[in-house]
């Protein structure tokens, strides 16, 4: 068994993958657009927890995780330097046109997502749908908090481009 933390009772790994396992999953799968991709890192993030020879604080445990996961993600891509593409979601023959365009809207946010730098994509992934503060995003993403602000802030304005069907473009 494994100790997070001096000042607390020993935590089991499935103690701790219970506890933040759906989180860092779901982050990693916002973040590579695949799901195995995203069960790759969201394994090889806990075994590092896990694994290091240092204690990690229960309390920073989710952030230190997430931070993992965007750091592996980014590496990865760095490697590759290419997108993960999206795959087609066939539309049902019943569809209504509202459907029809719903699906075509999130298609292009989707998009626009991915074509988003792994930064931008990962500090509005974090604010958007794990509700952290900016201060939490820029100790997860090693920034400056209005650095956080300013990534969340891009990201934001460049969905809302895909959004509507205009290309997005790094402007900045």
């Amino acid at each position: 068994m494994h100790n997070l933390d001096v000042s607390l009772p020993a935590v089991t790994f499935h103690e701790v993958y219970e506890a933040h396992g759906r989180e860092v999953y779901r982050f990693a799968l916002y973040l590579a657009g695949d799901a195995a991709r995203a069960e790759d890192l969201t394994a090889e993030a806990f075994l590092r927890v896990w694994a290091s020879p240092a204690p990690a604080q229960l309390k920073t445990i989710k952030s230190y995780l997430l931070a993992i996961v965007r750091n592996l993600y980014v590496q990865a891509w760095r490697r590759e330097r290419r997108e993960t593409a999206l795959t087609e979601v066939p539309a049902p023959a019943d569809c209504r046109d509202e459907v029809l365009d719903y699906e075509a809207e999130l298609r292009r946010v989707l998009d626009g997502l991915q074509q988003l730098d792994p930064v931008e994509r990962a500090a509005v992934l974090l604010r958007g749908e794990n509700g952290m503060d900016y201060e939490e995003i820029a100790r997860t993403l090693e920034i400056t908090p209005v650095a956080a602000r300013v990534k969340v802030h891009r990201a934001r304005l460049k969905l809302m481009q895909a959004r509507k069907g205009k290309l997005v473009h790094d402007r900045y």
